[in-house]
């Protein structure tokens, strides 16, 4: 299962956001969906978490927090 790391901004609500390349990576190389799931690691706080796409935009990809 892929690992992303986010900082803690991206963190919000039960929710996290991908932005930047990993956008491009998710979307064109992994060529993930909504529904796929992924792990995500907080890299202030070294959280660890599985999170599920839950929407995509052209900049960002919004996940929901499945697992802590």
């Amino acid at each position: 299962m892929p690992k992303f790391f986010v900082k803690s901004e991206q963190l919000e609500n039960n929710k996290i956001s991908i932005l930047g390349n990993d956008v491009n990576h998710i979307k064109n190389v992994l060529r993930m969906n909504v529904g796929d799931t992924f792990n995500v690691c907080v890299e202030d706080t070294s959280e660890n978490y599985i999170v599920q796409i839950s929407s995509f935009e052209k900049d960002k990809i919004t996940c929901q927090i499945i697992e802590r």
